[in-house]
Parts: C-alpha cells; structure tokens; sequence
C-alpha cells in the first residue's frame, strides 16, 4: 500500500473515531502544522475594473506584489449583492436560506414594529470561527458584517456594533469592550495628510467623531471621505492591535471605504463611463475624481500593513463580495411607499418626528428595500400583536388594496405601477415572511411629475426622488463579480483563476487547516490555486456536517435591539440599501 493512501486511511480513522466521540476532527497534515495562519482580507465592492489599471500604473505596489507571488481571478457572487448576505455565505459555505442573513435588515415580530440591522444570533449555521474553535484553532475577526452580539471563539471578536456608543456585548471577551475606549484614535496628521490628497484644501481643525461630519463645508460630498477613511483605518488599529496580543491562527478584517466611495463618486472618477443626466463639471471631476483611487492606494497601504504581521507559512486572502459600474442618470432613485399608502389612508404614524408606524390604525405597510419593487405587508394580528386585521376575507381584502394602487396615474394618464403581484398564493395570511403584496414601479416616471391619488394631486417627488448613488452593484447594472486575491503558503505563484465562487473561501480555509470539509456546503477547494504538492500528500477528507458535532453555534432566530439601529439605518438609506420604517 503507498504511503498517501496509508495517510488517507489513517486519517479518515480519526475524522469517523471523533465523529462519534464529539471531539476535534481537525486532519492529521503532514509536516509542521503548528504555526499555520490565514489572513482573511474583505474589501466591499472592491473591483477589478478600478485594480487592473492602477496595477498597470504601478499604484498599487502590495497589491501587485500578492498577485505576482500567489493566484488571483474573478470571485463569482450572486444576485441581489446584498452585502451581509454574501459575506455570511463567505465564511459559511452556504446559501443566504440556510444560513438565514437574506438582507441589511430584518423584521420584528409580535408587536415591536418595524426593522433592526441583522444580528449574529439569527444565523442558523456555523461560521469560520465557530468550527476553528471547536477545533483547536484560534480566531480574530473584525468589523465582520453581522458579527454582533459577539460570538465566544478562542480568540478575539470585535463586532460591527464596536463602533456605536451604548451597546453592549460588541466584543468577545466582553473586557475588550471597555478597552477599545483606551486605544488611540486616528491621527490628526494622517487624516488631513489624506484629505489633502484627495481634495488639495486643507482640512479643518479635526475632532475625532465616526459618524458626526468633520467638515463644516456646504458641499455633502466633503463630508463623505473623512469618515470612511476614519473607520476603516480604526478597524485597521483595532485588529493591529488585538492581533499583536492574542496571535490568532485566523484573522478576518472587513473594511467597507471601497463599496461607500464607488457608490458615491464613480460619475467624478469616470464621467465618460455612463451617459448621466448632468453631466460633472471640470472642476468637480478635479476635486472628486480622485476619491476613489486615493483610497484604493489607501487600503494597499494598509494591506502591505496588514501582511508584515504574518510569516512564512501565512496564507493572504483578499476578496470582495461584488464589483462596481456606473449608474447612468442622476444616481439611482429611491422610492418612499409608505408615503402612497398613507395618502390612500392605508397607513398611518404615530405623532411626532420620528415617521414611525401606528400598527394600531394602519392596514398595510412596507419596511422592504426602496428599489422599484416593494414588499408590502397587511397588518394581521399574529403578525403585530397590536395588528388590526384578522384573516378573514382575505383576498377580498388584498384585491381591493391592489386595485386602488392600479388606479393611481400621472396627470397625462401613465401609471404609476407597471405590476402588482398577490404575494401569498398559498392564502396563508399568517406566513409574517411573504408579503402580501409585490409592487413594481413604472421606472419611466421622473421625480418631476404629478401623480393623482384619491382624487388629489401631488408630485412624484413627496414619493420618488434621486439617491445621489452613481456607481451601482445592483440592477440594471448587475457588476455581480468580486475580487479574489490568494498569496502566500502553499499557494501556486503567477496563477490567474476563473472558477472561484463565494462558496469556496469557508472550504479552502478548512483545507488550510487539516479540518475537513463538511458536504453540506456548496463550495469545493480552490485547487486551481493550491500547490500540488499539498493537494497529493494531504488529500481533501469529507465529512457530513459540521452542524451537529458540538453544541457550537445556538440560534434563537429573534433579531435584538441596540441603541445604534437607527444610526445603522440611516446609513444603509443613503446608500439606497434600506427605507426608514
């Protein structure tokens, strides 16, 4: 018998033997496995359309550097590039079904009303860190979209609610918490160093506040690029700092700048790119048409950063959860439902400023995404405890509401909705996670127009109006394909990749590791950008699942509260990604 598939049989003997024991089932690799670490790098939105060029220029020394010396290619991600889902499925290898993070928000139920960003504790399955913990392998993860409430690892968490003032459990161990307050903020010189850059003025006196604008200038698009250089370079402190303490083997950052700034200025950066509605001066190219490859040479510095804390027998992974193109017209439109249906006296708000439902006279309401199509829900009792309707007559009910909505045109006759679907076909009212209604919006009304409803007349505006958002991941764009970068150990040199998914970073990190892979995941092992060497002397084992090997991962699947929700909200509506409630 040769000596590999000895190797295979005595390890499949151990994977069966802690299957039944409920301990570890990490493989036996040949060779030194001790000090093996991967780097996991998550830059949202990065894209090769903004990468190859600079590369070519030679902008971006640390990123050329890890391509040169390991594989890189396309990422493939899916329809809609919702950004916590496809994150999840990254360090999950399963779909956004199983693994239950589907969207930025999700509804509460029984009475509370409204939405909440999504939470850790909805996840239905394992991720990285879980199973690494469970296996003897140490973890530091970072700023990781639904990371929070942290999650206890071997190692260290900080969540993506680390950044918000009041909340709680943001950190594992929960000490960390309170000595984020103690580390030193950003510094003054480096971010007016880069500010400067970008815009050539001088920055204004600094006071270090995340979310608040620094600049006091008129001009919003001012206001945008100091906070996201602030952030990210805070979650790039925090990880430094953290990662020189606990030394994880696993060690995840996940920086954001590249998706906000590329929704933002890509009309400055590219104005031939798209044939927009107003068309950007010269002077605004000038000032904004750098935003976006400043910060691009931005996170490679951080990235050659980031490298010198690994060694020989590190692993770098750089990917990104979709690309980027421009938005042709005036950036995108965002539609307020709820404004329509509380003009057909459908809906109404409780008094005072906040806009929020009163779940006590209100028959329909919508908390879905504001693109062209809404979801729209009837306000059942099992639903909302306070709801006022109960299941009875219920396709009369929803009939009527779809065929006042039908009626509602422009003055000059165009409807405002091309489509309206029943949502529940199956009757079951009580289904609080289908809608009732489906919406689509006849996308050739303008904000300019006037539209009648109920007899009287208003203008599009009180309901569609422009976001501001230039470069766009979703319809009619659709840059569904991110970035994948692979460098380091045990990682074949000069190799360009085609078939990777977002299914196969969870399984090729396990491989990494001596862990096997679970069948229950899509994704296979990125043997296109491993060496053959490792992939002969350590074949791939399987087992069924990781699911039920050990107590692990809990879900009470009821999304939680935190003082930052709204200020979470707020953010991913000026990006087009959520409506106020």
């Amino acid at each position: 018998m040769g000596i590999y598939k000895k190797l295979y049989l005595s390890c499949a003997v151990i994977v069966i033997l802690a299957l039944f024991s409920g301990f570890s089932v990490r493989v036996c690799f040949s060779g030194n496995t001790t000090h093996r670490k991967v780097f996991l790098i998550g830059l949202d939105g990065a894209t090769w359309d903004v990468i190859s060029p600079m590369i070519s220029k030679g902008d971006l020394p640390n990123i050329q550097r890890l391509m040169r010396e390991g594989s890189h290619g396309i990422l493939r991600s899916e329809a809609p590039t919702r950004s916590p889902a496809i994150w999840t499925t990254m360090v999950t290898g399963k779909n956004r079904r199983e693994h239950g993070i589907v969207d930025f928000t999700v509804r509460l139920e029984k009475g509370a009303g409204g939405s909440v960003p999504v939470t850790s504790n909805i996840r239905k399955v394992k991720a990285l860190w879980n199973i690494l913990t469970e296996n003897g392998i140490s973890s530091g993860v970072v700023n990781w979209w639904a990371s929070w409430p942290a999650e206890k690892v071997d190692g260290f968490i900080v969540s993506d609610r680390a950044f918000y003032k009041g909340v709680q459990n943001t950190t594992y161990p929960p000490v960390l918490q309170d000595r984020l307050a103690l580390l030193p903020g950003t510094e003054t010189e480096f971010l007016h160093n880069e500010i400067n850059r970008i815009f050539d003025v001088a920055a204004t006196p600094y006071k270090r506040n995340l979310f608040v604008n620094i600049f006091k200038s008129d001009d919003p698009l001012m206001h945008v690029p100091p906070r996201v250089f602030d952030k990210d370079t805070f979650v790039f402190e925090i990880g430094d700092y953290f990662y020189k303490e606990f030394a994880p083997d696993f060690y995840a950052l996940y920086f954001k700048g590249a998706d906000i700034l590329s929704h933002r200025y890509w009309k400055y950066f590219m104005p031939d790119s798209a044939r927009w509605r107003f068309k950007p001066s010269d002077g605004d190219i000038k000032r904004y048409g750098n935003v976006i490859p400043e910060y691009y040479r931005y996170i490679d510095r951080i990235i050659g950063e980031i490298v010198k804390l690994g060694d020989d027998a590190t692993t770098i992974f750089i990917v990104s959860d979709h690309g980027f193109g421009p938005r042709p017209g005036e950036g995108g439109l965002d539609y307020n439902f709820n404004f329509i249906l509380e003009k057909l006296g459908l809906l109404r708000y409780k008094k005072g400023a906040n806009k929020e439902i009163d779940y006590d006279k209100s028959i329909i309401y919508n908390d879905a995404l504001p693109w062209r199509n809404a979801k729209l829900f009837l306000n059942f009792k099992k639903n909302k405890s306070n709801g006022m309707l109960n299941c009875k007559d219920y396709y009369s009910l929803v009939e009527n509401i779809r065929e006042r909505l039908r009626k509602i045109k422009t003055v000059r006759g165009r409807k405002l909705f091309n489509k309206i679907r029943v949502g529940k076909k199956s009757g079951n009212c009580f289904d609080a996670d289908k809608p009732d209604l489906l919406t689509y919006v006849n996308n050739k009304i303008l904000p300019d127009r006037e539209i009648i409803i109920n007899g009287k007349l208003f203008s599009t505006s009180d309901f569609i109006f422009y976001r501001g958002l230039y470069g766009s991941h979703q319809i009619p764009v659709q840059k569904t394909d991110g970035i994948i970068i692979m460098s380091g150990k045990n990682i074949k040199q000069g190799k360009k990749t085609g078939n990777a998914t977002i299914y196969d970073i969870t399984p090729t990190i396990l491989y990494l590791f001596g862990l096997p892979l679970a069948r229950d995941m899509k994704g296979v092992i990125l043997k296109e950008a491993v060496e053959k060497d490792l992939l002969r002397s350590n074949p791939p084992q399987y087992i069924t699942t990781f699911e039920d090997l050990k107590p692990g991962k809990k879900t009470e699947d009821k999304p939680i509260k935190s003082p930052a929700d709204e200020d979470i909200k707020e953010k991913l509506r000026a990006l087009g990604y959520v409506i106020p409630d």
